[in-house]
């Protein structure tokens, strides 16, 4: 094996210029570095060993949490990082700057290229630079070694696996310059169009035209999840958002009360009513263990019961039953949209967001689509339909 040696100005991670968006997925490379050699640049699959592995946490959890499956190192200095998660089995994809130190032969990624909206806002991200400063490549393998001895062996790929990498949806049609949503407001399949809570009222889009209609009343806390039949369920985003409320346009018919009817104070956001099992399914955080968990209720008739809970300790902000799965939008480095078994809680895929500049926060099911709700960098709100995958 040889040592693989690069230029670099020594002092460039230190004077990175802002990031200027490019495109959706690119962004602007710094100006003032070399290009990476040729036998370098290209996608490559961890085989063995680890890299990264404090790059996320998660409440309360020790250990690695989410594993680097690939990377790809571009010649202009941009990269990606594609990532699993352990807690969920949710995958992600996360843009880096990779750099090259001359005088320590060192392999660098700085995730100061990823300006996503989910990413700035991230807790669970717990650094985002590191060095390799062992690095040797031997044919179409690569060894990197960072500080701690810890060594990862990547084989060179044409393409990656579709085990590693996310899907695409085939986007349909989008709305823009709609009214923003509220940040915890998901979009439901009510009255015949889609609702959502909107900064001042709670906002209609019609299926017939795709286009605003008259808002259904002011937002007044209701931030809307789901609907029930003629109902739907919200919760207010204040005092820990421990209650869940199924009401009508008139007022409140049901309470869900963590407090009274499931043990103990619960941090309720993301919900999803299962019309064929006549069930509610809400995600949360208990307010001592914070480990986040997907509750089953059981709303018809009183207490509220809980007829099974399925871990899920990444934040989803938002859930919708298909008939058969759930989907959602979770947070893992960035966020993604992902499929989730109802019987496992597991994702069985990931999807890239439309629009990653756009932080979503609702997706509903309607019969020529799957919708999805966000608000975009300049503050207004944005609707997205797909087809169904």
């Amino acid at each position: 094996m040889r040592p693989l040696r690069v230029t670099f100005f020594s002092m460039l991670l230190l004077a990175l210029p802002a990031c200027t968006k490019t495109d959706s997925t690119s962004p602007s490379a710094p100006t003032s570095h070399t290009l990476a050699l040729a036998d370098l640049v290209g996608d490559w699959l961890v085989e063995a060993g680890g890299m990264m592995p404090d790059f996320l946490v998660a409440p309360l959890t020790t250990g690695v949490t989410a594993d680097v499956t690939a990377i790809r190192i571009g010649d202009d200095g941009t990269g990606r990082v594609w990532l699993r998660d352990r807690l969920t089995g949710a995958k992600d994809r996360v843009r880096a700057f990779v750099l090259y130190d001359e005088n320590d032969v060192s392999l660098i990624f700085d995730f100061a290229a990823e300006t996503s909206a989910g990413f700035a806002f991230n807790g669970a991200v717990n650094r985002t630079t590191f060095s390799y400063p062992v690095v040797t490549l031997d044919g179409a393998t690569l060894r990197i070694a960072d500080g701690e001895g810890r060594v990862a062996i990547l084989s060179h790929q044409s393409s990656l696996p579709d085990s590693v990498t996310l899907r695409a949806l085939g986007i349909v049609d989008r709305h823009d310059d709609l009214p923003a949503p509220v940040y915890f407001s998901d979009l439901a399949h009510f009255d015949g169009d889609l609702m959502y809570a909107g900064l001042t009222n709670l906002e209609r889009f019609a299926l017939s035209n795709h286009a605003l209609g008259s808002p259904y009343g002011p937002t007044s806390s209701r931030l809307v999840q789901t609907a029930q039949g003629a109902y739907f369920w919200s919760h207010c985003g204040c005092g820990g958002s421990r209650d869940a409320f199924e009401q009508d346009l008139s007022g409140v018919v049901d309470t869900v009360s963590s407090e009274d009817e499931m043990g103990g104070p619960i941090t309720f956001r993301a919900m999803a009513y299962a019309p064929n099992t006549d069930r509610l399914w809400l995600h949360g955080r208990p307010f001592d263990a914070q480990i986040g968990q997907v509750y089953v209720m059981n709303t018809n008739g009183e207490p509220d019961q809980v007829e099974r809970t399925l871990p899920f300790n990444r934040d989803l902000r938002a859930l919708a039953f298909d008939g058969a799965d759930l989907w959602g939008v979770e947070t893992l480095a960035t966020q993604m949209i992902v499929r989730i078994d109802p019987a496992t809680g597991q994702v069985l895929e990931s999807y890239e967001p439309p629009d990653r500049q756009v932080a979503w926060s609702g997706l509903e099911y309607a019969p020529d689509g799957m919708y999805l709700l966000g608000t975009d960098a300049q503050g207004k709100g944005v609707i997205i339909r797909a087809a169904r995958p």
